[in-house]
């Protein structure tokens, strides 16, 4: 019996012993075997038995007639049904007994619910009558601390209306003495200021008198610097004109002086070639110096047209004669040649009755009388 009570078994929901599910034939051989009861009797047998019958039940049919299986007898000694009938009726007895203890336990339970919801019954209508007794507690509490309040806030009211009084009537007490002493400093402000605007007044109708007699000494110093302006601006057309004469008697005078120093040098370079035995006249020999000059600008860059000074016209002049006496046939250096060309032009010069020492003209500024101006001088 102790057996049996131990073996494995499952209940449902009722209580009642679960059926346990049988292994099935295609489990293989990893399939667990069920707990032998210790009757005898092994489920793993049954179901073999089981499925041989099923088997043989099934034969196939061969020439279109079933085939008739070999009837195979499975002998079960007395032993083992006698075991089985009695562990039918224990298994039986087992389940009476198991379902009569579900019932009592069922009735145990139903009575420890039953005093449970008792005493959450109790405890509510405890837990409910406290609450009662706090809420009207508090009620009463918070009652007469609103009572209090509403006293407090009457003695209080009653306070600042006294107060309210007091302040008022020393806001009214302080502003009739800011308004008496107001009055008052207005009253100096004004007599201050009526003083200090007399002052004032006193002062700019002396400093407009002075302003006045500034203005009409600046008046007097503008008016002689207009004079003198219009004095200088006079000036300065008149010397304009003067300049302009000047200028155009400048560029006369260069350009006579240019020719005839020109003239003059041709007739030493046609001198100095007769002495050297070239036969030349003065109208060729001004060509062809005058192209061999023009291309010797037009080599070192300069314009032909313009000659800034004397110096660079008297190079240019003896470096063409130098090359047009080479071409003729006549070996002479520039050095020489100057020299040469410069006692040819003193003869001339003494000849023709002029002095080359002779100091140049005065000066046309001179001539012309300019002056500097200064302003005020009148």
């Amino acid at each position: 019996m102790s057996k049996s009570l131990s073996s494995p078994c499952t209940l449902d929901s009722a209580g009642d012993p679960a059926p346990m599910k049988s292994p099935k034939a295609d489990d293989g051989q990893d399939a667990t075997p069920p707990a032998d009861l210790g009757l005898g009797v092994n489920a793993v047998e049954e179901q073999q038995l089981a499925n041989v019958r099923t088997e043989q039940s099934f034969a196939p049919f061969e020439g279109g007639r079933p085939m008739q299986p070999e009837i195979t007898w499975l002998e079960t000694n007395q032993q083992q049904l006698t075991k089985a009938t009695r562990t039918a009726e224990e298994l039986q007895y087992l389940l009476e007994e198991e379902r009569a203890r579900n019932a009592e336990m069922r009735m145990q339970y139903e009575r420890q619910l039953k005093l449970i919801r008792n005493g959450i019954q109790k405890e509510k209508r405890d837990l409910k009558q406290t609450l009662v007794q706090q809420v009207d507690f508090i009620v009463r509490k918070y009652r007469n601390l609103a009572t209090e309040a509403v006293e407090t806030a009457r003695q209080e009211r009653q306070r600042v209306q006294t107060e309210r009084i007091k302040a008022r009537e020393l806001a009214e007490t302080a502003c009739r003495n800011f308004e008496k002493d107001l009055k008052e400093r207005t009253r100096k402000a004004l007599e201050e200021y009526r003083q200090l605007a007399q002052e004032a007044h006193k002062a700019a109708q002396a400093e407009r008198e002075e302003l006045r007699t500034k203005w009409q000494e600046a008046e007097k110093r503008i008016q002689c610097y207009r004079l003198s302006h219009q004095s200088m601006k006079e000036q300065l057309e008149r010397e304009r004109r003067q300049f302009g004469q000047m200028m155009s008697e400048v560029a006369q005078r260069v350009e006579k002086e240019c020719s005839e120093y020109d003239t003059a040098m041709l007739k030493a370079v046609a001198v100095f070639c007769k002495t050297k035995g070239v036969d030349v006249d003065e109208s060729t020999l001004r060509q062809q110096l005058g192209d061999i000059r023009i291309q010797r600008l037009k080599e070192a860059g300069q314009d032909p047209k313009v000659e800034k000074e004397c110096s660079e016209y008297d190079t240019a002049m003896l470096k063409a004669v130098a090359v047009f006496c080479k071409t003729k046939g006549v070996d002479v250096d520039e050095s020489t040649l100057r020299q040469q060309l410069g006692d040819i032009r003193i003869q001339r010069l003494k000849e023709a009755g002029q002095d080359p020492k002779q100091q140049n003209q005065r000066p046309l500024t001179v001539k012309y009388g300019f002056q500097a101006i200064t302003p005020g001088s009148s």
